[in-house]
């Protein structure tokens, strides 16, 4: 009887080869996820840490042996986008350099685009993602003595953060809020990144003074907070006490609902493409927006956000004072501004700051400010408080106010779209408010201005930092893709003029 093939026994030959051949498969089927991330290719990025602005060597092997095309992508909101290009040698090997962004945990990855070189199609590439440790620049400053007599020793002690061996550090002494002047020559940082400074006391009298770190290796120039040494008898400043803990923000943390996503009006509205921005991605210093601090505050660049802040951190330490970053630049008549900003408070049992965002005219950076029309896109004193939006012009105010939910962390957007027929003013992109007035259209120039205004007399104020994520601004090339209604704000007459 014949048996049926299907049915045969294989010989021990023939079945020691289906054995190789199975032992075969069983190997590829282990060794496939090897070659699977191997398809990822090699990136490596030094150094490991870098303060914004500071280059970053990224260096690597794509596993096809071609040349080709490739990206530096960072990622940001769960997607990547494009920073930089270059390419491969026919190795596959590449190596760029970029400088470091300002955000803390943006990773950054390798891309080969699918791409056809001498009729051969090469498959599309992606690196694993790499994170690199953003160091947040700073500049601390210690006196000696806060007051000392008439001719005795000072010392200033400047340390930069991160140590930068050779950085300069320059003295400046405070003659006014906006202007500061060099007190002799920089000097460089040590191996440990300070520098000491011998300060002056041959008059009697009390001098403000900062140190700046220089603009070092792609990274921007840096403020230190300032602080005041007195000289002669009657100077010495009382102690100050210990803040009392913020229990004003930890209520308002509990009651504040979710903060808005990256939403904006632009987005909802269909504004087009940005005509001005300002982001701070880069390692940029605060140029070239004006500062002016009268107090104990400073302006700088702090994790990619413009920052104004009222004083150094600590139990001891005093704010007061006002703090203003504004524009210098030719500015706009009309368009569209928007911004996303935040005010933490960090203290509480003094006055609260009034904070916020407005266009004024280009000539309040001027070394004699202007009194010209204004816009508020948005001011608040304290989480409490409501947010009022308004214009003023002459001696007429329109103004309304908003409720908005307030806490450490949470931001808001605030826009304005200025027109000569109109002013609309948008937050968390919603229109707020629409003035359908000619006569309140300030026609002329603009510019934004941040502010962190203090009560006057030096009165002790809650430690408090204003940040803005970015600011924008849009032509009135494309028109609003949206209903634009919503409710006048109010007239009222002021004394004297805006």
């Amino acid at each position: 009887m014949r048996i049926p093939t299907s049915a045969r026994p294989l010989p021990f030959l023939r079945a020691s080869r289906w054995i190789a051949v199975l032992a075969l498969v069983a190997g590829a089927a282990l060794v496939m996820p090897t070659a699977q991330a191997a398809r990822h290719g090699r990136l490596t990025i030094t150094p490991g840490q870098a303060a914004p602005g500071e280059p970053l060597t990224l260096v690597g092997k794509l596993p096809t042996k071609v040349r080709r095309p490739i990206a530096v992508q960072r990622g940001m909101y769960g997607h990547f986008f494009d920073i930089a290009h270059g390419r491969t040698n026919a190795h596959g090997r590449f190596r760029l350099q970029i400088p470091k962004n300002g955000m803390g945990s943006d990773p950054y990855r390798i891309v080969a685009r699918k791409v056809r070189v001498h009729h051969h199609v090469y498959p599309a590439i992606k690196t694993r993602p790499r994170t690199i440790k953003t160091l947040e620049p700073d500049v601390g400053v210690t006196l000696s003595d806060t007051a000392v007599g008439l001719g005795e020793a000072a010392t200033l002690t400047a340390a930069g953060f991160p140590a930068r061996p050779g950085r300069p550090l320059t003295l400046q002494r405070r003659v006014t809020p906006t202007i500061w002047q060099n007190v002799g020559a920089s000097r460089p940082e040590n191996g440990r990144g300070q520098a000491v400074f011998t300060l002056p006391t041959s008059s009697i009298g009390a001098t403000t003074y900062r140190v700046v770190a220089g603009a070092w290796n792609g990274a921007g120039w840096f403020p230190s907070f300032p602080v005041t040494l007195s000289v002669g008898t009657g100077f010495r400043p009382a102690r100050a006490a210990a803040p009392a803990a913020s229990s004003t923000a930890q209520t308002a943390a509990r009651k504040a609902k979710a903060q808005p996503g990256p939403v904006n009006a632009a987005n909802t509205f269909k504004w087009g493409p940005m005509a001005e921005r300002w982001e701070w991605e880069a390692g940029e210093s605060t140029d070239p927006w004006q500062i002016y601090a009268d107090g104990t505050g400073r302006s700088s660049i702090y994790m990619a956000m413009l920052a104004l802040e009222s004083g150094m951190q600590g139990g001891q330490m005093v704010s007061n004072g006002t703090v203003k970053a504004t524009l210098h630049n030719a500015g706009h008549t009309y368009g569209r501004w928007e911004a996303r900003v935040r005010g933490p408070i960090f203290q509480s049992g003094n006055a609260d700051y009034t904070m916020g965002l407005n266009l004024v005219p280009t000539c309040a950076t001027a070394a004699t400010p202007c009194t010209a029309p204004s816009v508020n896109l948005g001011t608040w004193t304290g989480y409490q408080s409501a947010t009022t939006i308004g214009v003023c012009k002459g001696s007429t105010v329109w103004s309304t106010s908003r409720s908005l939910a307030r806490n450490r962390d949470n931001w808001h957007t605030l826009g304005v779209e200025i027109t000569p027929k109109r002013i609309v003013w948008f937050i968390d992109a919603k229109v707020a408010a629409v003035l359908k007035n000619r006569s309140a259209v300030p026609g002329v120039p603009l510019v934004p201005q941040m502010v962190l205004q203090g009560k006057p007399g030096g009165a002790r104020m809650n430690r408090t930092k204003l940040t803005a994520d970015w600011i924008r601004y849009y032509t009135l090339k494309q028109k609003d893709k949206g209903r634009i209604r919503g409710a006048a704000p109010a007239a009222h007459t002021v004394t004297g003029t805006c």
